[in-house]
Parts: structure tokens; C-alpha cells; sequence
């Protein structure tokens, strides 16, 4: 069998860098809950925001509920809709248009500020959710409210900044939590999602330095003779190859060959085995192995393309929202560093929606209690202020704690207390100042820092505080 060494330059492919844009905007939320169809019971009102203009907002998406939709959130998160996902009052499918509104939350002082309320009953106590994220979602057709078909249900992957194990709650009516099931978080990096790509054959190559041909020149191997004039380059673009006694061809299936050489000598044996691309030589030929590859494969590059520019739409906007939660201070303030991840990766939380209203990934956290004290609040004059909203945030836990009268801690971690005015003035006890507290319990009063101006965003906000 004849090698047959065949010169040309290198191949250098090109990179396409390819872009989706999302169907987004943003409106005012809200509060308002829903009931199911046929449910006549009365909602109840359980948001209590202390800044309204501040909070989440909702994305607004217009849906086409006739087809599959993907929908690649401002966050990186996911959401997959599958046809006929939503129904009417009357349990029918809806074919008209949809809006869909959606929010979610990555960390405890959003819901804070949005004024979901974060308290649950458990073993008996009173307890705090520590929270992994939350959505809310809901959707309407005509202006009115629509609902989950169980049968289609909307799935979820949201973005987290929290590595463990969480519960999933929802709460669609009642202002109480209900455990739903059990939130694993999915790691990736942008490597390893790209790897999870539809695989599409190779294209063919133009042959490069290293390409050879093979010829049965004793005319012993009949199977070699659809080979003829048949160019292969090696994948690791190394020399290989020499005359043989047999060339073996093996057919891989994703476009690249096994070529193995066997030599047989009176008692001894070698084989040395490559893997090739088919090559073709530049011009007509490669050209023409071009088109057919493309018109081959179409179909597969089409939907590997697609879900290409899905992978690079969410890395890019996690990145975004990496940097924002980052440089507002939330990611120093609440990750705990037992569960911190490398730069590269991202987690990934997955939840299906059974109802409209607002989904948890959470578990319940105990109050700290080292230290309990009776409180009263000043200004920094003395002079006596009335707070609501009041919570206490501690350093590692993403979890925000609801007091009124009183107020507990753990002095051994880093904490800060804020709450609002009755005109919405931010008032706010910062870790220093804790540290100044000798008193395990009795009275005490907290000597706040108010500001005086008006704050004007979020970002302003979390700059005050963080």
C-alpha cells in the first residue's frame, strides 16, 4: 500500500461571533396576586415595600403562545415555554397573544426592598428565609389574568449567586410559604455549556501540510478504491503515515477517520494508527465538498448555531449582572465564603412553574440571639425617630431579619440595621457601630445615621449601606 505525502499551506478557520437580541422592557411593578380559575377566595395583600420606586421592575415579553419560545432574561437567566402553556378562566389553551411579566431576585436585600416578606414558621419557631433567588412571574391575554397549563408547564433556570442545597416554596395566595420540592445547583462554566452543543459533523478541510493520500497499488485491498485521489490531514496536524502492507480505513461517523498502517515482515509487526479529516485540495474541489457539506447539514447547523448564540447571550448578560451584584457591595456583604466558585463557573437553579405568583429557592435560617435588646431609636442629634421596616442584615448569610421592638444579634459577626422614616428617609446602624455595644440584653438605643436626601436609585442605595 503507497503513502502519498501531499504539500499545501495550513488552513486558518474563521470565528463568527454571533448575536440574539431579547424582546424586553421595562414597566413599574405591580402588587397584585391572582387566584386559579374558579377560585373565588379573596387575595390578600402581602407586599409591603419601604421604596417602591426602587424595587425589582417586571421585564415585559410578548409571547406567541402557538410556538416553543426560549426567552434569555436581562440576568442570564432562562425561560422555556412550550406552545400552549397558558390557559383562559375557563381551563381553555390560549391562542391570542400573551405578555408575560417577570422579575426575579438573586439576594436577600432585593426581596427586602421589593417588601416580599421573608418569615416562616418552622420546627415551631419563628424563622427567616435565606434565600438562593426568587421569581415572580405571571401573564395575561386581553388584559386578563391567565394561568399554568399543567400539562405544559413553563421551566426556569435561574441565575444564583449561592453555591448548596435549597428548598423550592411558592406563595401564590395566602401570603404563606409552601415547600414544593428540592432546588441541587447546576455549576458550568462557559467551556463545558459550549460542549453541550448539538454535534455537527466536521466540515471539510482544506489540506493542509501534513495531508496524505492512499493508493492499493498491489490492487489487494479492493475496499481502498473509493479512496482514490482522496485527501486526509491529520487532526493533531502531525506528520503520520508510511508505506504499508495494509492500510486499514475506519468510517468514525463525525467526520474524521481512523487510518491505520500495518507492516508485516517475516516475524514482526507494526501498526501505527491516525485520526484524518477528509481534506481537499483548494479551489473547485474544496469548494464544491464545501457546498455539499452545507447543504448536508443544514438542518444541524441551523439548530447548532442557534443554541450557540442562547449559550453566549446568558453567559454575557450572568457576566453583566455578575459585575453590577459585585460592585454594589451584595456579594462581599452576603456570600458566604464555605460556598464561593471560582470566577469562570456560574450556578444554575432549575424550577417549574405549577402557578403564577412568586417562587423561592430558600431555606429557613434560626435568628441570631447572642444578643437581645429592647430598642428605641434616635437621629444622630438624639432626637427620637419611628422606624418601620426595620432589619438587621448579618455578614455571610443572604438572609435579611424582621424586628420591631427589639432587636437580636450575633456580635461576633459583622451586622448592619436599617430602616425607613414615615417620609421614606433610610436610616441605618453600620457593623462599626455595633461593635460599640457592650450589653448582651436590656434597653438600648440605637443612634441611627439618617439621610436626609432623597436617593434616587439602587445603586445609591447600596452605597450608602454597603
Amino acid at each position: 500500500m503507497v503513502y502519498k505525502p501531499f504539500k499545501n499551506h495550513m488552513l486558518k478557520l474563521p470565528l463568527f461571533i454571533l448575536a440574539l437580541l431579547a424582546l424586553a422592557c421595562n414597566q413599574r411593578p405591580k402588587n397584585t396576586k391572582q387566584v386559579a380559575p374558579g377560585d373565588t377566595r379573596e387575595t390578600k395583600k402581602i407586599i409591603d415595600s419601604p421604596l417602591p420606586a426602587l424595587q425589582v421592575a417586571y421585564q415585559i415579553y410578548h409571547i406567541n403562545p402557538n410556538a416553543d419560545t426560549v426567552i434569555i432574561h436581562v440576568s442570564g437567566s432562562q425561560l422555556h415555554i412550550p406552545k400552549n402553556a397558558f390557559l383562559d378562566a375557563d381551563g381553555k389553551v390560549v391562542k391570542d397573544p400573551v405578555v408575560l411579566r417577570y422579575r426575579e431576585f438573586s439576594n436577600a436585600f432585593e426581596v427586602y426592598i421589593a417588601g416580599i416578606p421573608m418569615e416562616i414558621y418552622a420546627d415551631g419557631k419563628d424563622q427567616v428565609f435565606e434565600t438562593a433567588g426568587m421569581v415572580d412571574i405571571d401573564a395575561s391575554a386581553g388584559g386578563k389574568a391567565l394561568f399554568v397549563n399543567p400539562e405544559q408547564k413553563i421551566s426556569i433556570n435561574q441565575i444564583s449567586f449561592e453555591n448548596g442545597y435549597y428548598n423550592i416554596y411558592e406563595d401564590t395566595l395566602t401570603g404563606k410559604w409552601t415547600e414544593t420540592g428540592k432546588s441541587k445547583p447546576q455549576i458550568s462554566t462557559l467551556k463545558s455549556d459550549l460542549e453541550k452543543l448539538p454535534k455537527v459533523p466536521e466540515p471539510p478541510k482544506k489540506a493542509g501540510r501534513f495531508a496524505f493520500e492512499i493508493e492499493d497499488a498491489q490492487e489487494q485491498q479492493p475496499e481502498l478504491r473509493k479512496y482514490k485521489n482522496v485527501l486526509f490531514t491529520p487532526v493533531n496536524d502531525k506528520y503520520a503515515g508510511f508505506d504499508a502492507t495494509s492500510i486499514d480505513v475506519k468510517d468514525l461517523g463525525n467526520g474524521t477517520y481512523k487510518i491505520t498502517f500495518n507492516v508485516d515482515y517475516l516475524q514482526h509487526h507494526r501498526e501505527e494508527s491516525v485520526i484524518c479529516y477528509l481534506a481537499f485540495k483548494e479551489g473547485l474541489d474544496y469548494d464544491n465538498a464545501l457546498d455539499s457539506y452545507r447543504k448536508k447539514y443544514a438542518k444541524q447547523i441551523r439548530r447548532m448555531e442557534k443554541e450557540r448564540r442562547l449559550v453566549e447571550k446568558q453567559w454575557k448578560n450572568y457576566e453583566k449582572e455578575y459585575k453590577a451584584y459585585e460592585k454594589a457591595g451584595l456579594k462581599s456583604f452576603f456570600e458566604n465564603p464555605a460556598n464561593k466558585l471560582s470566577e469562570e463557573e456560574k450556578i444554575m437553579r432549575v424550577l417549574s412553574v405549577s402557578d403564577f405568583g412568586i417562587i423561592n429557592f430558600d431555606k429557613p435560617t434560626m435568628y441570631p440571639k447572642a444578643v437581645n435588646l429592647n430598642a428605641k431609636f434616635t437621629d444622630e442629634d438624639g432626637k427620637t425617630i419611628h422606624l418601620k421596616h426595620i432589619r438587621l442584615i448579618e455578614k455571610g448569610r443572604n438572609a435579611i431579619f424582621n424586628f420591631s421592638n427589639s432587636v437580636s444579634f450575633d456580635p461576633t459577626k459583622e451586622n448592619l440595621l436599617i430602616g425607613f422614616t414615615a417620609d421614606q428617609r433610610l436610616a441605618y446602624f453600620k457593623p462599626d457601630d455595633f461593635k460599640k455595644i457592650t450589653q448582651k440584653n436590656g434597653d438600648y438605643t440605637f443612634k441611627m445615621r439618617v439621610n436626609n436626601g432623597k436617593i434616587t436609585s439602587y445603586e445609591e442605595l447600596c452605597r450608602i449601606l454597603f
